[in-house]
């Protein structure tokens, strides 16, 4: 579901606050705030903040005034659940674990973590009250079905939905889900998922997406299944970024170059050189049917900071017949670091020799937390005793002059580096 009527950021709202020690309800007002896929979880927040002024100890209703939340209604025939949490801001656990009885018979509950600050205040560890109400959308007359992707790197709280990017730790890990739907009023049968690993160079794996470019910076490593598949699904897998998945390209003129049918339900003894997967469903699917795969990826050594976009298309027949095909949005995962800030010193043997005598230099580097990179060492001088007259060049090496200091200068670029 998506909110039909919101006002801009920062724009107020007038709710009715009634005391439960007694009391007619007063107005008070508070700040709106709406985050589209609040923290990539695929969903909006609204964020209703009053001021603190408005309250003492006991207990509240807060009522909103009529409209203020429309909603427009999704055509996938399934259940929406809508989600609504009270809190105090910068309260921690220190408030009463009792929660009032919602608007209808569903009763509130207590919680008392926090793990996507939905609040804004920067505590996780919060107590808040819960609430939920549902919205059953019935389905349409036709054949209808949707695929959901996510991923969720080894630092995230939960899942991220497109176009979100999971967090995993330096050579962390990563795991996608799938999630297959069948959202029309009519049988589906035979559903079946490609997902193509990501790769430097890498593009949509579908008809409609095959010619776009997915801009993958590096190739995680495929680390196997994380849940068991359902009953009535089987995996397959490939060694080839471009296999051969006819439901959802159609034409083999579609493909970018020849593909390679080397599918096969072994997995290889080295998992880390699956390209591709194949998820197949036999059977019947009803409306409301569905069916969720995960598996894990590893981000390699020596990549942080950057990107690996994965997607995956599905197709199911109708009537025996294979309907459009249908890819959903990215999403992405990467191991985020610190930017590396070295420290580099130089220590000269001796700050004056006499011609023919050797001179060293000490060149320390630090703070590279193990990246490598690049040191630039040049000598500077020799700086001739009466000035007036330039310095003669000089080759690879200190070669001081009787007369004159040498001076060395050092410049350090570290950048963390694939391996090679």
């Amino acid at each position: 579901m998506s909110w039909a009527n919101a006002p801009a950021s920062g724009s107020t709202v007038t709710y009715q606050l009634t005391d439960h020690a007694g009391g007619a309800a007063t107005p008070i007002t508070g700040t709106v705030e709406h985050i589209p896929n609040y923290q990539a979880t695929g969903r909006e927040l609204i964020r209703v903040t009053f001021p603190k002024s408005a309250f003492t100890s006991g207990a509240y209703t807060l009522s909103p005034p009529s409209n203020f939340i429309l909603v427009s209604v999704p055509t996938g025939a399934m259940t929406y659940n809508n989600d609504g949490y009270t809190f105090m801001k910068g309260s921690g656990r220190a408030t009463s674990p009792v929660c009032g009885q919602g608007t209808t018979s569903m009763a509130a509950t207590f919680e008392s973590e926090d793990p996507l600050d939905l609040d804004g205040d920067g505590e996780t560890h919060q107590s808040h009250c819960s609430w939920r109400a549902s919205l059953t959308v019935p389905p349409p007359s036709g054949p209808a079905f949707g695929l959901v992707k996510t991923v969720q790197g080894n630092l995230d709280a939960a899942p991220k939905y497109s176009p979100g990017i999971g967090e995993a730790s330096e050579n962390g890990t990563g795991e996608y889900t799938l999630t297959w739907r069948n959202t029309g009023g009519r049988d589906l049968t035979d559903p079946v998922i490609y997902d193509i690993l990501p790769y430097v160079g890498d593009t949509g794996i579908g008809v409609g997406q095959v010619g776009n470019p997915r801009q993958s910076a590096f190739q995680p490593e495929f680390e196997g299944l994380t849940a068991p598949l359902p009953s009535g699904v089987t995996v397959e897998y490939s060694l080839s970024p471009n296999p051969c998945r006819p439901e959802v390209i159609g034409s083999p003129s579609n493909y970018p170059e020849p593909c390679v049918d080397d599918w096969t339900s072994t997995a290889p003894s080295d998992l880390k050189t699956v390209r591709a997967l194949r998820f197949v469903a036999s059977g019947t699917y009803q409306t409301g049917d569905t069916f969720t795969v995960k598996f894990g990826v590893r981000v390699p050594v020596g990549y942080v900071n950057v990107v690996a976009w994965n997607s995956a298309a599905s197709d199911a027949k109708f009537n025996g017949t294979w309907m459009l095909p249908a890819e959903p949005p990215k999403v992405g995962i990467r191991a985020p670091a610190a930017l590396v800030t070295p420290t580099l010193s130089t220590e000269v043997s001796q700050a004056k020799v006499v011609s023919g005598t050797a001179v060293h230099d000490t060149i320390t580097l630090a703070g590279t937390k193990g990246a490598t990179g690049d040191l630039d060492w040049r000598l500077v001088g020799p700086e001739p005793a009466v000035t007036g007259r330039a310095p003669p060049s000089i080759g690879p090496g200190p070669r001081p002059s009787p007369t004159g200091r040498s001076r060395s200068r050092a410049t350090a670029t570290t950048t963390p580096r694939p391996p090679r």
